[in-house]
Protein backbone atom coordinates (compact mmCIF):
# COMPACT_ATOMS: atom_id res chain seq x y z
CA UNK A 1 0.00 0.00 0.00
CA UNK A 2 1.26 3.47 -0.88
CA UNK A 3 1.06 6.19 1.79
CA UNK A 4 1.09 9.75 0.47
CA UNK A 5 1.91 12.70 2.70
CA UNK A 6 0.61 16.02 1.31
CA UNK A 7 3.81 18.07 1.30
CA UNK A 8 4.79 20.67 -1.26
CA UNK A 9 6.71 18.59 -3.76
CA UNK A 10 6.89 15.03 -2.50
CA UNK A 11 5.08 12.20 -0.76
CA UNK A 12 6.00 8.99 1.00
CA UNK A 13 5.61 5.48 -0.29
CA UNK A 14 6.34 1.92 0.70
CA UNK A 15 7.49 -0.10 -2.25
CA UNK A 16 8.25 -3.81 -1.77
CA UNK A 17 11.23 -5.12 -3.61
CA UNK A 18 12.65 -1.69 -4.50
CA UNK A 19 16.42 -2.05 -4.42
CA UNK A 20 18.15 0.98 -2.93
CA UNK A 21 20.81 2.59 -5.14
CA UNK A 22 24.28 2.28 -3.73
CA UNK A 23 25.33 5.95 -3.81
CA UNK A 24 22.37 8.07 -4.87
CA UNK A 25 19.59 9.46 -2.70
CA UNK A 26 17.30 10.31 -5.66
CA UNK A 27 17.40 8.36 -8.88
CA UNK A 28 15.65 8.43 -12.22
CA UNK A 29 12.54 6.23 -12.19
CA UNK A 30 13.08 2.71 -13.44
CA UNK A 31 10.72 1.16 -15.96
CA UNK A 32 9.12 -0.92 -13.17
CA UNK A 33 8.61 2.12 -10.93
CA UNK A 34 7.17 4.10 -13.83
CA UNK A 35 4.70 1.30 -14.67
CA UNK A 36 3.74 0.93 -10.99
CA UNK A 37 3.01 4.64 -10.60
CA UNK A 38 0.98 4.85 -13.81
CA UNK A 39 -1.03 1.77 -12.81
CA UNK A 40 -1.98 3.56 -9.59
CA UNK A 41 -3.29 6.58 -11.50
CA UNK A 42 -0.24 8.75 -10.90
CA UNK A 43 1.46 10.97 -13.48
CA UNK A 44 5.09 9.96 -13.84
CA UNK A 45 7.95 10.35 -16.30
CA UNK A 46 11.52 9.16 -16.58
CA UNK A 47 12.31 12.51 -18.23
CA UNK A 48 9.54 15.06 -17.81
CA UNK A 49 9.41 17.39 -20.84
CA UNK A 50 8.49 21.03 -20.10
CA UNK A 51 7.78 23.12 -23.19
CA UNK A 52 7.37 26.84 -22.47
CA UNK A 53 5.54 28.42 -25.39
CA UNK A 54 5.23 32.17 -25.72
CA UNK A 55 2.01 33.34 -27.33
CA UNK A 56 2.19 33.85 -31.06
CA UNK A 57 2.62 37.20 -32.71
CA UNK A 58 5.13 40.00 -32.32
CA UNK A 59 5.94 41.50 -28.92
CA UNK A 60 6.00 45.28 -29.35
CA UNK A 61 8.26 47.18 -26.96
CA UNK A 62 8.28 50.87 -26.10
CA UNK A 63 11.96 51.90 -25.86
CA UNK A 64 11.07 54.35 -23.08
CA UNK A 65 9.86 51.59 -20.76
CA UNK A 66 11.87 51.28 -17.56
CA UNK A 67 14.37 48.48 -17.14
CA UNK A 68 12.70 45.60 -15.33
CA UNK A 69 9.48 45.97 -17.32
CA UNK A 70 7.86 42.57 -17.95
CA UNK A 71 7.35 42.01 -21.68
CA UNK A 72 5.72 38.58 -21.82
CA UNK A 73 5.62 35.25 -20.01
CA UNK A 74 5.19 31.58 -20.80
CA UNK A 75 4.39 28.88 -18.26
CA UNK A 76 3.50 25.22 -17.86
CA UNK A 77 1.33 24.12 -14.93
CA UNK A 78 2.13 20.79 -13.31
CA UNK A 79 -0.97 18.66 -12.84
CA UNK A 80 -1.59 15.16 -11.54
CA UNK A 81 -3.30 13.35 -8.70
CA UNK A 82 -0.33 14.03 -6.44
CA UNK A 83 1.91 15.94 -8.83
CA UNK A 84 4.42 14.95 -11.50
CA UNK A 85 6.54 12.06 -10.21
CA UNK A 86 10.08 12.27 -11.59
CA UNK A 87 12.43 10.40 -9.21
CA UNK A 88 12.60 7.84 -6.43
CA UNK A 89 14.55 8.76 -3.27
CA UNK A 90 16.17 7.14 -0.20
CA UNK A 91 17.81 8.42 2.99
CA UNK A 92 14.95 10.87 3.73
CA UNK A 93 16.49 13.51 1.47
CA UNK A 94 17.39 13.98 -2.17
CA UNK A 95 17.97 16.64 -4.76
CA UNK A 96 17.12 17.54 -8.33
CA UNK A 97 19.67 19.91 -9.79
CA UNK A 98 18.23 22.25 -12.47
CA UNK A 99 21.00 23.83 -14.54
CA UNK A 100 21.43 25.49 -17.93
CA UNK A 101 22.77 23.29 -20.68
CA UNK A 102 24.54 26.29 -22.26
CA UNK A 103 24.89 28.77 -19.37
CA UNK A 104 23.98 32.30 -20.52
CA UNK A 105 25.69 35.41 -19.21
CA UNK A 106 24.04 37.43 -16.48
CA UNK A 107 22.33 40.35 -18.18
CA UNK A 108 21.30 42.46 -15.20
CA UNK A 109 20.19 42.35 -11.60
CA UNK A 110 17.10 44.51 -11.02
CA UNK A 111 15.38 44.79 -7.63
CA UNK A 112 17.35 41.79 -6.42
CA UNK A 113 16.29 39.54 -9.33
CA UNK A 114 18.88 38.15 -11.72
CA UNK A 115 17.97 38.26 -15.40
CA UNK A 116 20.02 36.36 -17.97
CA UNK A 117 21.06 37.87 -21.28
CA UNK A 118 19.46 36.80 -24.54
CA UNK A 119 20.79 37.15 -28.07
CA UNK A 120 18.99 40.53 -28.29
CA UNK A 121 20.78 43.32 -26.40
CA UNK A 122 18.53 44.95 -23.83
CA UNK A 123 16.27 41.92 -23.37
CA UNK A 124 16.78 39.38 -20.60
CA UNK A 125 14.89 36.45 -19.16
CA UNK A 126 14.09 34.88 -15.82
CA UNK A 127 13.35 31.18 -15.40
CA UNK A 128 11.64 29.93 -12.24
CA UNK A 129 9.86 27.08 -10.52
CA UNK A 130 6.74 28.53 -8.88
CA UNK A 131 5.15 26.68 -5.94
CA UNK A 132 1.37 26.32 -5.59
CA UNK A 133 1.54 29.14 -3.01
CA UNK A 134 3.16 31.43 -5.59
CA UNK A 135 6.73 31.36 -4.23
CA UNK A 136 9.35 31.80 -6.95
CA UNK A 137 12.46 29.63 -6.93
CA UNK A 138 14.70 31.16 -9.57
CA UNK A 139 16.57 28.69 -11.72
CA UNK A 140 19.23 27.40 -11.94
CA UNK A 141 19.29 25.89 -8.48
CA UNK A 142 19.36 22.57 -6.65
CA UNK A 143 15.96 21.75 -5.14
CA UNK A 144 15.95 19.56 -2.05
CA UNK A 145 13.25 16.99 -1.33
CA UNK A 146 12.82 15.75 2.25
CA UNK A 147 10.61 13.03 3.73
CA UNK A 148 10.73 11.01 6.94
CA UNK A 149 9.37 7.92 5.21
CA UNK A 150 11.76 5.92 3.06
CA UNK A 151 11.69 5.44 0.17
CA UNK A 152 9.64 8.32 -1.35
CA UNK A 153 8.86 9.93 -4.68
CA UNK A 154 10.26 13.29 -5.67
CA UNK A 155 7.63 15.18 -7.62
CA UNK A 156 6.65 18.56 -9.00
CA UNK A 157 3.61 19.50 -6.95
CA UNK A 158 0.14 19.81 -8.44
CA UNK A 159 -0.57 23.50 -8.90
CA UNK A 160 3.09 24.41 -9.27
CA UNK A 161 4.47 25.62 -12.56
CA UNK A 162 7.59 26.35 -14.53
CA UNK A 163 7.65 29.92 -15.84
CA UNK A 164 9.86 32.02 -18.07
CA UNK A 165 9.67 35.82 -18.14
CA UNK A 166 10.98 38.09 -20.88
CA UNK A 167 12.08 41.45 -19.45
CA UNK A 168 13.58 44.72 -20.67
CA UNK A 169 16.97 45.02 -18.99
CA UNK A 170 18.75 47.77 -20.96
CA UNK A 171 18.86 49.98 -24.02
CA UNK A 172 17.38 48.40 -27.13
CA UNK A 173 19.67 48.63 -30.13
CA UNK A 174 17.76 46.75 -32.82
CA UNK A 175 14.46 47.55 -34.47
CA UNK A 176 13.28 43.95 -34.54
CA UNK A 177 14.60 40.47 -34.02
CA UNK A 178 13.95 37.00 -32.68
CA UNK A 179 14.84 36.05 -29.12
CA UNK A 180 16.19 32.53 -29.47
CA UNK A 181 16.79 30.03 -26.66
CA UNK A 182 19.17 27.08 -26.73
CA UNK A 183 17.58 23.64 -26.82
CA UNK A 184 17.33 22.24 -24.28
CA UNK A 185 17.35 25.36 -22.12
CA UNK A 186 17.76 23.54 -18.80
CA UNK A 187 17.86 19.98 -17.53
CA UNK A 188 17.17 18.68 -14.06
CA UNK A 189 19.33 15.78 -12.91
CA UNK A 190 18.74 13.53 -9.92
CA UNK A 191 21.49 12.49 -7.52
CA UNK A 192 22.40 9.62 -9.81
CA UNK A 193 23.29 12.13 -12.56
CA UNK A 194 20.45 11.12 -14.85
CA UNK A 195 18.11 13.66 -16.42
CA UNK A 196 14.60 13.62 -14.91
CA UNK A 197 13.27 16.96 -16.24
CA UNK A 198 14.01 18.87 -19.44
CA UNK A 199 12.93 22.49 -20.00
CA UNK A 200 12.64 24.12 -23.42
CA UNK A 201 11.33 27.52 -24.53
CA UNK A 202 10.24 28.55 -28.00
CA UNK A 203 11.60 31.58 -29.81
CA UNK A 204 9.72 34.88 -29.75
CA UNK A 205 9.81 37.83 -32.16
CA UNK A 206 10.11 41.37 -30.82
CA UNK A 207 9.75 44.78 -32.41
CA UNK A 208 10.95 48.00 -30.83
CA UNK A 209 8.46 50.81 -31.31
CA UNK A 210 9.77 54.27 -32.18
CA UNK A 211 9.86 57.04 -29.60
CA UNK A 212 7.89 59.94 -31.10
CA UNK A 213 7.06 63.52 -30.15
CA UNK A 214 5.28 66.45 -31.81
CA UNK A 215 6.98 69.77 -32.52
CA UNK A 216 3.99 71.71 -31.17
CA UNK A 217 2.32 70.37 -28.05
CA UNK A 218 -0.20 73.24 -28.00
CA UNK A 219 -1.76 74.92 -31.03
CA UNK A 220 -3.93 78.04 -30.64
CA UNK A 221 -6.42 78.65 -33.43
CA UNK A 222 -7.71 82.22 -33.75
CA UNK A 223 -10.77 82.69 -35.99
CA UNK A 224 -10.68 86.46 -35.41
CA UNK A 225 -13.89 88.44 -35.90
CA UNK A 226 -16.37 87.16 -38.49
CA UNK A 227 -19.98 87.61 -39.51
CA UNK A 228 -22.68 86.16 -41.77
CA UNK A 229 -20.78 87.28 -44.87
CA UNK A 230 -18.00 84.83 -43.91
CA UNK A 231 -20.34 81.87 -44.57
CA UNK A 232 -20.45 82.00 -48.41
CA UNK A 233 -22.32 78.69 -48.76
CA UNK A 234 -24.39 79.25 -45.65
CA UNK A 235 -22.71 76.42 -43.68
CA UNK A 236 -18.92 76.76 -43.69
CA UNK A 237 -17.36 79.78 -42.04
CA UNK A 238 -13.76 80.90 -41.52
CA UNK A 239 -11.03 78.28 -41.77
CA UNK A 240 -7.59 78.21 -40.13
CA UNK A 241 -4.69 75.76 -40.57
CA UNK A 242 -3.77 73.24 -37.88
CA UNK A 243 -0.39 71.75 -38.74
CA UNK A 244 2.26 69.86 -36.77
CA UNK A 245 5.16 67.49 -37.31
CA UNK A 246 5.64 64.09 -35.69
CA UNK A 247 9.34 63.45 -35.09
CA UNK A 248 10.51 59.96 -34.12
CA UNK A 249 13.76 58.47 -32.88
CA UNK A 250 15.02 55.01 -32.05
CA UNK A 251 16.19 51.97 -33.96
CA UNK A 252 13.08 51.65 -36.11
CA UNK A 253 10.75 54.08 -37.92
CA UNK A 254 7.00 53.97 -37.28
CA UNK A 255 4.96 51.76 -39.56
CA UNK A 256 1.92 53.94 -39.01
CA UNK A 257 0.80 57.01 -37.09
CA UNK A 258 -2.90 57.17 -36.20
CA UNK A 259 -4.64 60.35 -35.07
CA UNK A 260 -7.97 60.47 -33.21
CA UNK A 261 -9.78 63.39 -31.61
CA UNK A 262 -10.84 63.93 -28.04
CA UNK A 263 -13.31 66.78 -27.41
CA UNK A 264 -16.89 67.59 -26.42
CA UNK A 265 -19.05 66.67 -29.40
CA UNK A 266 -21.72 69.03 -30.67
CA UNK A 267 -25.23 67.95 -29.69
CA UNK A 268 -26.67 68.68 -33.16
CA UNK A 269 -23.82 67.26 -35.25
CA UNK A 270 -21.61 64.87 -33.22
CA UNK A 271 -18.93 64.90 -35.92
CA UNK A 272 -18.13 68.49 -34.90
CA UNK A 273 -16.56 70.02 -31.79
CA UNK A 274 -19.04 71.83 -29.60
CA UNK A 275 -18.50 75.53 -28.88
CA UNK A 276 -18.53 74.48 -25.26
CA UNK A 277 -16.67 77.45 -23.77
CA UNK A 278 -17.89 80.17 -26.11
CA UNK A 279 -21.08 82.25 -25.99
CA UNK A 280 -22.14 82.11 -29.66
CA UNK A 281 -24.91 79.62 -30.38
CA UNK A 282 -25.67 77.36 -33.34
CA UNK A 283 -21.99 77.28 -34.26
CA UNK A 284 -19.51 74.38 -33.97
CA UNK A 285 -15.98 73.57 -35.15
CA UNK A 286 -14.85 71.00 -37.71
CA UNK A 287 -11.37 69.45 -37.78
CA UNK A 288 -10.58 68.00 -41.20
CA UNK A 289 -7.65 66.81 -43.31
CA UNK A 290 -8.13 68.48 -46.71
CA UNK A 291 -5.94 66.04 -48.65
CA UNK A 292 -8.07 63.04 -47.64
CA UNK A 293 -11.28 64.97 -46.84
CA UNK A 294 -11.49 62.99 -43.60
CA UNK A 295 -13.24 64.73 -40.70
CA UNK A 296 -12.02 63.81 -37.23
CA UNK A 297 -15.14 63.25 -35.14
CA UNK A 298 -14.74 63.72 -31.37
CA UNK A 299 -14.46 60.61 -29.22
CA UNK A 300 -15.12 58.22 -32.10
CA UNK A 301 -12.50 55.44 -32.23
CA UNK A 302 -13.54 54.67 -35.81
CA UNK A 303 -12.83 58.23 -36.91
CA UNK A 304 -9.10 58.16 -37.64
CA UNK A 305 -6.37 59.67 -39.73
CA UNK A 306 -3.76 57.02 -40.52
CA UNK A 307 -0.41 58.06 -41.97
CA UNK A 308 2.19 55.58 -43.24
CA UNK A 309 5.60 57.32 -43.10
CA UNK A 310 7.18 54.74 -45.39
CA UNK A 311 10.40 54.41 -43.43
CA UNK A 312 10.76 58.11 -42.60
CA UNK A 313 11.36 59.27 -39.03
CA UNK A 314 9.26 62.42 -39.51
CA UNK A 315 5.71 62.95 -40.70
CA UNK A 316 3.59 66.09 -41.14
CA UNK A 317 -0.12 66.45 -40.38
CA UNK A 318 -1.79 69.33 -42.24
CA UNK A 319 -5.36 69.84 -41.04
CA UNK A 320 -7.76 72.70 -41.06
CA UNK A 321 -10.24 73.97 -38.48
CA UNK A 322 -13.50 75.48 -39.71
CA UNK A 323 -16.39 77.22 -37.93
CA UNK A 324 -19.59 75.46 -38.98
CA UNK A 325 -23.22 76.54 -38.70
CA UNK A 326 -25.39 73.88 -37.03
CA UNK A 327 -29.12 73.61 -36.51
CA UNK A 328 -31.91 75.48 -38.28
CA UNK A 329 -31.86 78.64 -36.16
CA UNK A 330 -29.64 81.56 -37.02
CA UNK A 331 -26.40 81.85 -35.01
CA UNK A 332 -26.32 84.41 -32.24
CA UNK A 333 -23.36 86.77 -31.75
CA UNK A 334 -20.73 85.78 -29.21
CA UNK A 335 -17.40 84.08 -28.84
CA UNK A 336 -15.93 80.83 -30.17
CA UNK A 337 -13.90 78.85 -27.66
CA UNK A 338 -13.29 75.14 -27.23
CA UNK A 339 -10.52 72.73 -26.35
CA UNK A 340 -9.66 69.53 -28.19
CA UNK A 341 -6.90 66.94 -27.99
CA UNK A 342 -5.41 65.10 -30.94
CA UNK A 343 -4.30 61.65 -29.74
CA UNK A 344 -1.49 59.96 -31.67
CA UNK A 345 -0.78 56.23 -31.70
CA UNK A 346 2.44 54.85 -33.16
CA UNK A 347 2.89 51.36 -34.54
Amino acid sequence: MKRFIPLLTLAGLACLGWIRPAAAECSQLTDDQLAELIAEGEVAFKNYQVQLNFAGGVIEIDPDWQNGRLLTTASVSNAGRNGINVAGCFNSVGTINLQFVAPPAVGATIDGITYYATNIAGIGFRLAYVTPAGTFFDLPRSLTFRQDTNPFWARWATGSQFEIQLVKIGDLQVGSGTVAFSAPLQVGTADDGRIVTTINANNVTIRVLPSCTVDSSTIDVDFDTFGPEDFPNGTEGPTRPVAFNVVCSGPTPPQSITATLGAIADTVDPTLIQNSQGSATNLAIRLREPSSNIVLAPNDPNSQLVHAPGGAMQNRFQLDSTVMRVGSAAPTPGTIQATATINLTFM
